[in-house]
C-alpha cells in the first residue's frame, strides 16, 4: 500500500512541475505580446506558479527528495 501512495505522490509532483512549465510559458507568451489587457492574466499565472511551487516543495520534502541543506535555502 505504501508503494501506491508514493507513486501517487510522484504523479502529483510530476503534474505540478508540468503546470509550472505551462504557466511560465503562457506568462512569457503574454509578456512578449506587450498587451496591457494581460495584467489580470499575468497575476493569475503568477498565483498558479507560486501555488504549484509551494506544493512541489512540500511533496519533495514529504518524499524525502530534498536534503536538510536544501531546505534552509
Amino acid at each position: 500500500m505504501k508503494n501506491i501512495n508514493i507513486f501517487e505522490k510522484l504523479q502529483e509532483l510530476y503534474f505540478c512541475q508540468k503546470k509550472v512549465i505551462f504557466f511560465y510559458s503562457m506568462r512569457h507568451r503574454y509578456v512578449t505580446q506587450k498587451n496591457d489587457d494581460n495584467g489580470e492574466l499575468l497575476e493569475e499565472y503568477d498565483e498558479e506558479i507560486l501555488s504549484c511551487r509551494e506544493k512541489i516543495k512540500a511533496l519533495e520534502k514529504e518524499l524525502g527528495l530534498v536534503s536538510a541543506e536544501n531546505d534552509s535555502k
